[in-house]
Order: C-alpha cells, then sequence, then structure tokens
C-alpha cells in the first residue's frame, strides 16, 4: 500500500494453481485454486469482432477469447440476432467446482470445453435474444456443465416479456427497456405480501 513498506510474499505454484490456504483460517491441508481465465492464451474476441459482417465470423473471432466466460450477442442490418456463450470454461472429470477436489485423488484433472460445444443460438423463433446474466439452458445429463454462479433469470423473463410484446422498437422505447424497474418477483408475489 502508498506509504507502507514492500511486503514480500512467497507463492507456491502446483499444476492446479497457487497454494491460497495460507489465508484461510483453520485450514490443516493446502488448498490450490486453478481459474481457466488465468492460463495463458491468445487474446482476440473483442479485438476482432469489430472486423466481422455475419454471424459465423462473429463466432470465428471469440474461438481465441480466454478470458472468463461471457455472453456475446450479434445483430446485423439483414435482420439477423445471435448469441453465443464464449470463454475457456473447464470440462470437469469430477464434480462441479464449487468444493476442492482431492489431488491426491484420481479424478479432479479438467481439460478445456471445445468452443464448438458451447451453446449458441441465431435467428431464434423469437425474433430476440435475451442476456442477463441467467443460466444459458438448462443442465442436462448429455450436455457439458456450465457452472452454477447464474442469476435466478427474473431479469431475463422481463427482457423477453418486453421484447416479444412489440416490434416497433426506437430509441425512446429502448431506453424505458433499459430503465425498466418492474420486478418479476413482486408481481408474483405482491398479493401474498400484501395479505
Amino acid at each position: 500500500m502508498r506509504g507502507s513498506a514492500p511486503v514480500v510474499t512467497e507463492v507456491l505454484l502446483t499444476p492446479r494453481g497457487p497454494i491460497v490456504s495460507g489465508t484461510l483460517d483453520g485450514v490443516s491441508r493446502s488448498l490450490s485454486m486453478r481459474a481457466t481465465w488465468l492460463e495463458p492464451g491468445p487474446v482476440r474476441g473483442f479485438l476482432d469482432v469489430h472486423r466481422t459482417r455475419d454471424f459465423a465470423t462473429f463466432r470465428e473471432a471469440f474461438r481465441a477469447w480466454p478470458g472468463p466466460s461471457l455472453n456475446v450477442v450479434y445483430a446485423d442490418a439483414g435482420g439477423h440476432v445471435g448469441w453465443q456463450v464464449v470463454g475457456t470454461l473447464p470440462r470437469r472429470r469430477a464434480g462441479n467446482g464449487v468444493l476442492p477436489l482431492p489431488a491426491w485423488e484420481a479424478g479432479w484433472e479438467s481439460d478445456h470445453l471445445p468452443f464448438d460445444d458451447l451453446p449458441w443460438t441465431l435467428d431464434a423463433p423469437t425474433g430476440f435474444v435475451a442476456s442477463a446474466n441467467h443460466a444459458p439452458r438448462a443442465d442436462a445429463p448429455d450436455m457439458p456443465f456450465l457452472g452454477v454462479d447464474w442469476l435466478d433469470g427474473y431479469r431475463a423473463a422481463r427482457l423477453s416479456e418486453v421484447l416479444d410484446g412489440r416490434s416497433d422498437w426506437d430509441v425512446a422505447g429502448c431506453m424505458a427497456l433499459q430503465t425498466d424497474v418492474l420486478s418479476v418477483p413482486w408481481r408474483e408475489m405482491r398479493e401474498v405480501v400484501l395479505a
């Protein structure tokens, strides 16, 4: 910190990331933490996307996006609308990453999900895509696990409700949508709470 003497800290690195248990009270074993977005890799994605003229090249621009996972959306003058999950996501052999796994046991290893296994859509039947930090799709045993840290879906539901309710969008309508404060949960429980 400014005005303080430098502090030298030893960081122990493992194939599963740095040891972080020194900062956790009462932890008797070493705990390492790994994050795919901390791995070195080429950075393209947002650096190339401004050159795209169709959804295929838009998707291809994000094939080399090593950062944290994001929802990116696409629209063009031809009326096409698309959506793609991008980022380096782990393909876990065991667990889901919420709880630590014992490194001395087999099964903790993971590699990366191939880009082509990440969810995407082009020209959805609704005519729009809504992205609001909600789960990009329902979990299914035959689909790659994407994570657990999603918002509850109410924002996406409200966006979908408003977008589906009109087709005459203009700047004023878009501004109003950005400041929409209707609460879907409150609408669902209002009568019960007020009673």
